[in-house]
């Protein structure tokens, strides 16, 4: 294997950065480096959530990581699972150019300008709660055991960050190398077809994973190998 890589992997809704422990595991035995930021909120960060943290909180989050750890210029591969595909969208257009060197939406959302989680997918946001509950069906298709760790420390998420609309200029176009990878298994209903045109564009990377949305938890192995030859390509 060449010298390893950098990389930096954000959760989805009611995650945190615990939900890639099987996953960074595998990246570090294969000799890279891994940050699993926990959003603002959720997480063992759940006791700052406030009806004030929204979606540009969630991508200062990453910015923040990202400049903390010194990882500004260092070519990093930038993953984003499910609502965190929005987060590293926002993050690409704050940090430097030469940052990201391989992006990965891993069964991830891509709103484009303009819009927020709700209008990506056509949903109306009147009379929403302040706060969005975890799924009880998270983790159906998951074996009894990672079902209920998964379940067990999912977290409430203010309703802002997924009506806040997400402001980018194309900034993930123009990183090297763009990878989607799609959970086979998923409930997840892309709108505007998200998955045809990544699939028709050869400026993108496609694979799939045989697992529910959850990859990191169902297939973590797997998943790490998807996002290293993300990182490799």
């Amino acid at each position: 294997m060449s010298e390893g890589k950098n990389f930096v992997l954000v959760h989805g809704a009611a995650g945190g950065g615990w939900i890639w422990r099987m996953t960074a595991d595998r990246l570090r035995e294969k000799g890279h480096r891994v940050w699993t930021p926990t959003l603002t909120g959720l997480g063992e960060r759940s006791h700052l959530v406030d009806f004030d943290v929204n979606l540009t909180t969630h991508i200062l989050d990453v910015v923040n990581c990202i400049k903390w750890e010194d990882l500004e210029g260092a070519g990093i591969t930038l993953v984003g699972h499910s609502y965190g595909g929005v987060v590293i969208t926002g993050v690409a257009e704050r940090v430097a150019p030469n940052t990201i060197n391989s992006i990965v939406f891993l069964d991830a959302l891509m709103p484009g300008d303009g819009q927020s989680v709700h209008s990506y997918f056509g949903r109306s946001t009147e009379g929403l709660p302040k706060m969005r509950m975890p799924s009880e069906d998270a983790g159906a298709y998951l074996p009894a055991e990672r079902r209920d760790w998964l379940r067990a420390k999912l977290s409430p998420q203010p309703m802002t960050c997924f009506t806040e609309p997400l402001h980018t200029t194309g900034a993930v176009e123009r990183i090297r190398v763009k990878t989607f990878i799609k959970a086979t298994e998923t409930a997840v209903a892309f709108p505007n077809r998200t998955l045809e045109n990544i699939q028709e564009d050869p400026a993108w990377r496609y694979e799939e994973l045989e697992c529910g949305h959850d990859t990191m938890v169902a297939m973590p192995e797997a998943t790490a190998d998807a996002v290293e030859r993300a990182a490799l390509a």
